[in-house]
C-alpha cells in the first residue's frame, strides 16, 4: 500500500488490526514517527573551482530530489585537518555550486556541503581543503621596454580587457633633443600593440605625464603637465581613442591639477590652483563632461595660500572627496584637510586633521572605503625621514583610526593608493636614489596585510637603478607597476612589474620595522571653507582648445623578462 492510500487523519475501525495501523503512522501520517525526518540524500564530488587572493569557489553534485536546501560549513587549517566548522551559507534547494568570500589572501580553507528536508540534515559531503591566492605572487615577471628612438620613463599605467597602457615621457625622440609623451598598449603577454609618441610643434613644452584614465568606450584622458616644474605646471588633457589616436586637447590654466573620473556620471574633475594671472584665491575645482568641455568651475577656499591641493576621488554617492594640505607657507603644511562636497558642488562637511606637536604633513592621496567613509594618506615629519601615516574617517569625516609607522622611511616618497578589494589598499614608496620600492598593503581596519620590498641591488643586470612611480591594479586581482630602469649606458628603459618580487629575482622582504601603530593624530578646529562659483568672465579662460599634436610611431621593443 502507498502512503498516499493512508488517511492521516485519527481512524475510527481498523479492520485490519493493530499492527498495520501502527506501519501506516510511520510510514506516512504526521506525527513525530521517524517517516517525518528521512533526511535526503547527501551531495558528493565537493571540489574547489576556482579561488582568488580573497574568494573559493565550490561545486557538488546535488544526489537528492527532495531537499528542501543546502548548509555549507567552513573550517580554518589546523595543523592540515580542520579545525571547527562554522555554516558561512544557507542555499536553496537544486544549488551545485557557490562562492566563499571575505577569505584572508594566502591561508587554508576546509569546507563541507549537507543537505537537509522536513528538519533533517543528510550526511556531510566529501571535505575539501583550499588555500586563497597569496597577496604576492611566488614569481616575478620584469619586462624592461626601450626604444632605438628614445629613452623611456613610464609614470602611468591602466589595465583594461586584459591588457594594459601605459604613459610616460620619451627623451631624445630619434636622436633629437626633445622629449614627447608617449603611449603603449600591451597584451596579457606583454607584446606590444601599438607605441605612439606625441611631440608638439607649437611652444608648449610637456615637461611629465602625470597620470592616465580609462573613459567610456574605451577612450583615454593622458593629463600632462606644461612647464618647468610640478609645482609651477599648468595642465595639458590630451584625449585619445581607442588605438591612441589624438582625438582633442584642452589646455588649463590649473597648476598641481589632479584628475578624477567619475564612475557614476559622464563627468570629469580637476582640481588645483589657478595661475598667477586669474585673480580667483584658493583651489579651483573644475567639473567637465567627458569631451573635455567645461561645465561649471568653483572657487574652494576663499583664502590665498590657505589650502594645497593633493587629491580627488569620485565617490559612490556621485560627488566627490578632495584632500588638500592646509598652511600658512608655501612649504610647510601643518593640518591635512578634506573636503566632502555633493553632487551640485556643495560642501557636506570639511575637517582638518593634525598633531598636537604641530609636525609637518604632506598629504598624498585619499580612497573611499565600502562602508562610505575614507581613508586618507599622508607622510608626517621633515624630509628627508618621513613617516607613513594613514587616517581612517567615517562617511562624516569623524576619526575611525589613524596609524603611523615611526621613523622607518629615510628618503621615501609615497606616490599613491588603490583599491585592492577585499578592504585592502596598496601604497607604493619610492625611494628618491632608485634603490628600493616598498609595496605596503592595509585594510580598512587598519591591519598591515603585507609589505614587499623591491631592492635593486638583488636584482640581475641591467635593472641597476630602478624607480618605480604608479601602481594599478588588474582585472584580474593582480597589480602592474610602471617606473624607470637606468642602466648606467646614457639612457633609459620603462620597466612593468607584474604581481611583485620574490628571492628569484629580487629581494622579498617584510621590514618589521613598516609595522603601523595608533597615532596621535586628532581633529582640528576647522578654518571655515567656501565654494564659490567661478565668475562667469573668468570661465574661458580655464579651459582652452589646443591644436591637435603630431603623432609618430615609436619603436617600442621588450629588451628584457625575467621570471
Amino acid at each position: 500500500m502507498r502512503r498516499s492510500d493512508l488517511s492521516c487523519s485519527t481512524p475510527r475501525f481498523n479492520p485490519w488490526g493493530p499492527a498495520l495501523l501502527v506501519t501506516a503512522l510511520l510510514t506516512g501520517c504526521g506525527g513525530p514517527g521517524p517517516g517525518n525526518l528521512q533526511p535526503p540524500a547527501a551531495p558528493a564530488t565537493l571540489a574547489v573551482t576556482h579561488t582568488t587572493t580573497t574568494e573559493v569557489e565550490l561545486s557538488w553534485a546535488d544526489l537528492s530530489d527532495d531537499e528542501d536546501g543546502f548548509e555549507l560549513q567552513r573550517a580554518p587549517d589546523s595543523g592540515g585537518v580542520p579545525g571547527t566548522f562554522v555554516v558561512v551559507a544557507s542555499l536553496a534547494a537544486d544549488t551545485t555550486e557557490h562562492t566563499v568570500d571575505a577569505l584572508a589572501p594566502d591561508s587554508t580553507y576546509w569546507f563541507r556541503v549537507r543537505a537537509h528536508a522536513r528538519g533533517a540534515f543528510s550526511a556531510y559531503s566529501n571535505q575539501v581543503d583550499a588555500r586563497t591566492d597569496p597577496l604576492f605572487a611566488d614569481a616575478c615577471d620584469w619586462s624592461v621596454y626601450g626604444s632605438i628612438d628614445a629613452s623611456i620613463d613610464w609614470t602611468s599605467v591602466v589595465p583594461r580587457n586584459g591588457r594594459r597602457v601605459v604613459a610616460g615621457m620619451a627623451d631624445g625622440i630619434f636622436g633629437g633633443s626633445f622629449s614627447a609623451p608617449v603611449v603603449a598598449e600591451l597584451d596579457a603577454a606583454g607584446a606590444v600593440l601599438w607605441c605612439r609618441a606625441y611631440p608638439r610643434t607649437d611652444t608648449v613644452v610637456v615637461s611629465r605625464v602625470q597620470s592616465m584614465h580609462a573613459l567610456l568606450g574605451d577612450e583615454l584622458l593622458v593629463v600632462l603637465e606644461v612647464g618647468s616644474s610640478s609645482v609651477d605646471s599648468t595642465r595639458l588633457l590630451l584625449f585619445l581613442d581607442a588605438a591612441g589616436n589624438p582625438l582633442r586637447v584642452r589646455y588649463s590654466g590649473i597648476e598641481v591639477g589632479r584628475v578624477a573620473v567619475s564612475s557614476h556620471s559622464p563627468e570629469l574633475y580637476l582640481y588645483g590652483r589657478s595661475v598667477a594671472s586669474l585673480p580667483l584665491e584658493g583651489s579651483l575645482l573644475l567639473r567637465m563632461t567627458v569631451n573635455g568641455d567645461l561645465a561649471s568651475a568653483w572657487s574652494i577656499g576663499g583664502l590665498p595660500n590657505a589650502t594645497f591641493p593633493f587629491s580627488l576621488r569620485a565617490t559612490s554617492d556621485g560627488g566627490l572627496v578632495l584632500l588638500d594640505g592646509r598652511h600658512h607657507d608655501a612649504s610647510l603644511f601643518l593640518a591635512l584637510g578634506l573636503v566632502k562636497l555633493d553632487a551640485s558642488g556643495t560642501i557636506v562637511w570639511a575637517r582638518n586633521y593634525g598633531t598636537p606637536f604641530g609636525e609637518i604633513i604632506y598629504p598624498r592621496d585619499v580612497v573611499e572605503t565600502a562602508d562610505g567613509g575614507f581613508l586618507a594618506l599622508g607622510m608626517v615629519g621633515t624630509p628627508p625621514a618621513h613617516d607613513p601615516l594613514y587616517l581612517r574617517v567615517d562617511q562624516d569625516g569623524h576619526v575611525v583610526w589613524q596609524q603611523r609607522a615611526r621613523h622607518v622611511l629615510v628618503n621615501f616618497q609615497t606616490t599613491q593608493m588603490v583599491e585592492l578589494g577585499g578592504g585592502r589598499f596598496g601604497t607604493l614608496y619610492s625611494s628618491s636614489v632608485g634603490l628600493s620600492v616598498i609595496l605596503h598593503v592595509v585594510g580598512e581596519d587598519g591591519v598591515t596585510h603585507g609589505n614587499a620590498e623591491y631592492l635593486t641591488s638583488g636584482l640581475p643586470q641591467p635593472l641597476a637603478v630602478l624607480f618605480l612611480q604608479a601602481l594599478a591594479a588588474r582585472e584580474d586581482g593582480g597589480l602592474d607597476l610602471v617606473g624607470t630602469n637606468f642602466t648606467g649606458l646614457g639612457g633609459s628603459r620603462g620597466v612593468i612589474v607584474e604581481a611583485a618580487v620574490s628571492a628569484e629575482c629580487g629581494t622579498l622582504t617584510e621590514p618589521a620595522a613598516f609595522t603601523l601603530e595608533p597615532s596621535s593624530f586628532a581633529t582640528l578646529p576647522a578654518a571655515p571653507v567656501e565654494v564659490e562659483p567661478v565668475p562667469a568672465e573668468w570661465m574661458p579662460y580655464l579651459l582652452v582648445d589646443v591644436g591637435l599634436p603630431t603623432v609618430l610611431e615609436l619603436n617600442l621593443t621588450r629588451e628584457y623578462r625575467a621570471r
